[in-house]
């Protein structure tokens, strides 16, 4: 179970970066907002959203949070989200976590497709994509709308297809966090 403490922690110390994508990261993000978050993901998973704590193993820091969002409208289809805190970034948390997100789509909520979709802007965020062997979906005035504002945005899926061709070929070692 996830710790209110640490996970408020993560979100305080990354608000700057946090607060551009995430509508939840505001400047009055509280210790009663990561419990409520915390205390609240039994139910949501009852409804197709799968968050789960990223936590160093060794230390167990929080690290950051990653999940997976079913299409509402077809539950084979899902997107992907995560962040990790400011310490932890450019260090590999963010691809070992999404790979294990990946992993536990295909494998256990049976998906066909899992979506990735970032602002343009958002270069750590298209460099997990790539690392998890996604392929790119170009499409024309592609947009991500965050708090209001409008950015223009990179899409890229793995489909089961890929995902098991080209994930048996990744080293055990890099698909563990």
């Amino acid at each position: 179970m996830w710790r209110c403490r640490s996970c408020y922690d993560a979100v305080r110390e990354s608000r700057d970066e946090l607060s551009k994508w995430f509508t939840w990261c505001t400047e009055n993000y509280s210790r009663d907002d990561s419990q409520k978050f915390i205390n609240s993901q039994a139910e949501k998973s009852k409804c197709g959203k799968y968050d789960f704590a990223i936590v160093d193993y060794d230390t167990d820091c929080f690290l950051g949070s990653c999940g997976l969002q079913v299409d509402e409208n077809n539950n084979k289809v899902a997107n992907i989200s995560y962040w990790v805190r400011k310490c932890a970034v450019g260090k590999g948390v963010a691809t070992r976590a999404a790979r294990l997100l990946v992993t536990f789509g295909f494998e256990t909520l049976e998906l066909n497709k899992i979506m990735f979709k970032m602002a343009v802007c958002n270069k750590g965020s298209i460099k997990v994509a790539k690392r998890c062997g996604t392929k790119e979906v170009p499409k024309e005035g592609e947009t991500l709308e965050v708090k209001n504002k409008s950015y223009a945005a990179r899409r890229f899926e793995l489909t089961r297809e890929d995902y098991r061709s080209m994930w048996n070929r990744i080293p055990e070692n890099e698909n563990q966090c």
